[in-house]
């Protein structure tokens, strides 16, 4: 493939690049302060730092080992294997949410085959005898193909499948024990928290992406998804409470708004 001539080069005087990274700190520290994730235990803090670090350590060093790579326009070719995270500032209370860590390749020019993982795994200790535990994790694995492909500049359509499953529970030695919920239930009109299902779907939609540099993009994506989660029977202390229900819901999928992501191989 010939590469065409940037149309501009772009040059980021050290007073940008502070005025950047002064940014995604604050960004970071505001994302992980206590007071704004109420509902976030000790246990999901210490998961989520390292992945909002993450995004703040690739964008920072996009700036500042890949300022001579703006010389060139990137481009992602057959054979390239690359790593992204993507987030959303729609779905949550927090200004930024955590939605997928997905890599993908690149089969052919136009096809990119991609697999996305997101987890959220919570264990805490609410009182000397009671332990909550809420694992969830989701797998989306699909296929994009791009319908435009102009400098560095990337549009495509994708198809995922989706899978995942949440398990749940509240030990107690002294109070009743749950399993597939972490709340206790009084009958089986009762409302339970964090239930614990198995999920399956599919979903579709369009993204782009520019590649900035030879190593580093950024990008969007948007679409719709439908799933279909078996919600597990919640049981107190080994007695059925409330039996398997199933569950239908399909809407806009904003998860992955905000991609940023970099080549591997």
């Amino acid at each position: 493939m010939v590469k065409p001539e940037p149309l501009c080069y772009v040059d980021l005087p050290n007073f940008g690049y502070l005025v950047l990274r002064r940014f995604f700190l604050g960004l970071l520290k505001l994302e992980l302060n206590f007071s704004s994730l109420k509902f976030i235990t000790p246990n999901t803090f210490t998961m989520i730092k390292p992945i909002m670090a993450t995004i703040v350590f690739m964008v920072v060093n996009l700036f500042v080992y890949g300022q001579d790579d703006f010389k060139e326009i990137g481009y992602m070719d057959r054979g390239d294997m690359v790593i992204e995270i993507t987030g959303s500032p729609f779905d949550s209370e927090s200004l930024l949410s955590f939605g997928s860590f997905r890599a993908r390749y690149a089969a052919t020019d136009v096809v990119v085959p991609r697999l996305g993982v997101s987890v959220d795994f919570r264990n805490s200790q609410t009182s000397p005898d009671v332990v909550i535990n809420s694992n969830t994790y989701q797998i989306n694995f699909g296929i994009e193909y791009h319908l435009r492909i102009e400098g560095g500049f990337r549009s495509y359509f994708y198809v995922d499948g989706i899978f995942g499953q949440r398990n749940s529970s509240r030990e107690s030695t002294t109070s009743p024990s749950v399993d597939g919920a972490i709340n206790v239930p009084s009958s089986y009109f009762s409302t339970v928290s964090n239930r614990g299902y198995l999920r399956y779907g599919g979903g579709m939609g369009f993204g782009a992406e520019y590649h900035l540099t030879s190593r580093f993009y950024f990008g969007t994506e948007i679409g719709f998804q439908f799933t279909s989660d078996k919600n597990k029977e919640v049981t107190v202390d080994n007695e059925l409470v409330i039996p398997s229900t199933q569950t239908n819901f399909g809407g806009l999928n904003t998860q992955n708004v905000l991609r940023i992501g970099f080549k591997l191989f």
